[in-house]
């Protein structure tokens, strides 16, 4: 197995809640929550209805790897 085939492609595509249609991906925003951690919004909308839908995912800033100093 290579690096490559460890790396895939995030899915950002989900079922509208109202009609069933597709909602596609609108906006990722990036919302700094303290120094180390961030929080991202990521906003779905459907084509069909209008329906938006928003979720949040935590991020890590800092780098595991860099020891505070």
């Amino acid at each position: 197995m290579t690096a490559a085939d460890d790396v895939s492609t995030l899915d950002f595509s989900r079922p509208c809640p109202v009609c069933d249609h597709h909602m596609e991906l609108s906006m990722i925003e990036t919302v700094p929550w303290a120094t180390r951690t961030a929080g991202e919004r990521i906003l779905f909308r459907c084509e069909k209805c209008g329906m938006t839908q928003t979720e949040w995912n935590t991020i890590s800033l800092a780098s595991p790897d860099i020891a505070p100093g």
